[in-house]
């Protein structure tokens, strides 16, 4: 999530403005008119106007609707010279970005592992729906996903169907890939553990940015981006890997207390070899001295383990 190196202090200070008009927290449900569209565009028109896609090689445009509602657009790319049918990857950003931070990962796995990969811009984000469509932190951005999925479904992608987030985007994988069963695996990179967490750590007005979020979609979608709250069927064994550094802004202990969930609390693997624990549907790395995605330094793909950690997780589902 790109908060930080985003927003400069005018501009906080002018979020800090707004909400400084609204009344006091426990009569913000008598609030009508709320700012949220200038507190999300001040932090968000930064990744707007992103441009188009199907000019360049492999690149195809796409456009469907979250929720029939919510229009999102998106590309798929494809590795020319090859079928890619080994199935679909579905490439999520982070916050503050749009689909075009996704091209290099994109192109990279197409090629290496011969799959077909999705992406799209986060509502609100990008080339999709501003209208009232605002950032949930993974409350919402689940529809979102689930319909991408059903998107490629319509399309004749094939399967299985792998989910790779960053950020925001690895907190709407792990809600969807919780519960959906067309999830063969997630691979989450600097996930804030759950929407009250990044929300405190982001906007530093954790409970106003809340309730109004929630009071937009009419119902506590932020509770309903804790995976937590969510149980994962017993006949959904989806391949599970979290890479989190040590130095990220983000409690890394809120991030495994959702790991610790999946597959309804069954122990993980912590830094062991995926490959060499077949027995374990759950792996997760804490990577010394890396830091959120936000700011320039060492990320957690600069681990001198991560391409190995990645190639085993892909190589179990696909080969």
């Amino acid at each position: 999530m790109q908060f930080n190196n985003k927003i400069n202090r005018e501009i906080r200070a002018h979020i800090m403005n707004l909400f400084s008009k609204i009344p006091k927290f426990d009569e913000l449900k008598k609030v009508k008119s709320l700012p949220l569209y200038l507190v999300f565009k001040s932090m968000l028109s930064s990744s707007w106007n992103r441009p188009a896609m199907g000019s360049h090689p492999g690149y195809e445009d796409i456009n469907f609707t979250s929720g029939g509602k919510c229009n999102l657009s998106g590309w798929i790319y494809r590795t020319q010279g090859q079928d890619n049918l080994c199935g679909t990857v579905f490439l999520m950003h982070g916050f503050c970005e749009n689909s075009l931070s996704c091209m290099q990962s994109a192109e990279k796995l197409s090629r290496t592992y011969n799959v077909t990969a999705l992406a799209f811009d986060h509502r609100f984000h990008g080339n999709s729906s501003k209208d009232r469509h605002y950032p949930a932190f993974g409350g919402q951005e689940v529809y979102d996903v689930q319909a991408a999925m059903d998107y490629a479904e319509q399309k004749g992608l094939p399967k299985p169907y792998i989910l790779q987030g960053i950020s925001l985007g690895a907190m709407a994988a792990q809600r969807a890939g919780i519960e959906d069963k067309r999830v063969a695996g997630v691979f989450l990179l600097s996930v804030p553990g759950w929407p009250w967490k990044a929300i405190a750590v982001n906007a530093y007005l954790a409970a106003p940015v809340a309730e109004l979020i929630n009071k937009n979609y009419g119902w506590k979608v932020l509770e309903n981006g804790d995976i937590r709250n969510i149980p994962q069927p017993l006949d959904h064994h989806p391949l599970v890997c979290y890479l989190m550094g040590d130095k990220d802004r983000y409690d890394i202990n809120a991030t495994k207390a959702v790991f610790e969930h999946w597959h309804n609390g069954e122990t993980g693997g912590y830094d062991v070899s995926i490959k060499d624990n077949p027995g374990i549907n759950k792996f997760f790395y804490r990577v010394n001295g890396a830091i959120h995605p936000d700011t320039a330094g060492y990320q957690v793909w600069d681990w001198d383990r991560f391409h190995q950690v990645k190639s085993e997780f892909f190589n179990r589902i696909l080969k």
